[in-house]
């Protein structure tokens, strides 16, 4: 999976923390019942994927864990931010 996620990335990004990104964006966006901005087609606006892309993180903690290892209500302020701009 990671191997597929490397040509939409920078050169130099780090594939990993990406993919790990994209696993908050989803915990976020199902388990959590977060509704972000959609394009047409249903996908997350680039506000919301800037958002994840800057906001702060902290890894996985030993024994995982479902919880957002992010501020949420920074996050909901960022892609608003985002989206105004």
């Amino acid at each position: 999976m990671i191997d597929r996620k490397a040509p939409a990335c920078s050169p130099g990004a780090d594939i990993t923390s990406v993919v790990y990104r994209l696993g908050m964006l989803e915990l976020a966006n199902t388990a959590m019942g977060l509704n972000f901005p959609v394009t047409p087609d249903g996908k997350p606006t680039d506000a919301v994927f800037k958002a994840f892309a800057t906001i702060p993180m902290k890894g996985i903690p030993e024994g995982r864990s479902n919880t957002p290892r992010f501020d949420v209500f920074e996050l909901v302020k960022m892609i608003l931010k985002e989206s105004e701009a």
